[in-house]
């Protein structure tokens, strides 16, 4: 790892520093494979915790995300709810946005009701996705 940019040799002293951003940084880098740096989810992670531990809202949006589908890590959707909750906290839109879809596959009602009082959504947004979850029901049953 050392050695592939002075960029990122940077990155790395400053978020092993304690430098939440460049966690964050880092994490990115790995998590979609930039700066000529092969894609590695399980490095991604690593960073992504660190900054989690203090708590950056992003940095949680991403672990939720991984923890979501697996990616690097052992799939789980009670760690992805943790960590969407801890970003929700900071007002990061990918946890809410992974709190809706987790809804959305469980159709789990409580978490549901924790959404909408997000007040991601207008009343009318709210009642159209309740209308679109019936019908997507009743056309499935």
């Amino acid at each position: 790892m050392q050695g592939d940019s002075p960029l990122l040799d940077l990155y790395r002293q400053s978020a092993s520093a304690g430098d939440v951003q460049a966690m964050v940084v880092l994490g990115k880098v790995y998590f979609y494979g930039l700066q000529g740096i092969q894609q590695d989810f399980e490095e991604a992670a690593f960073f992504f915790h660190l900054a989690a531990k203090r708590e950056e809202a992003s940095a949680c949006g991403y672990l939720g995300t991984i923890y979501l589908h697996g990616l690097g890590v052992k799939q789980s959707d009670a760690k992805a709810i943790k960590y969407f909750r801890k970003g929700e906290r900071g007002s990061d839109a990918q946890a809410f946005a992974g709190l809706a879809y987790l809804y959305l596959m469980h159709e789990n009602a409580e978490l549901f009701r924790e959404v909408v009082e997000m007040d991601l959504f207008t009343s009318n947004d709210a009642d159209d996705l309740s209308d679109s979850l019936l019908h997507s029901k009743e056309t499935s049953s």
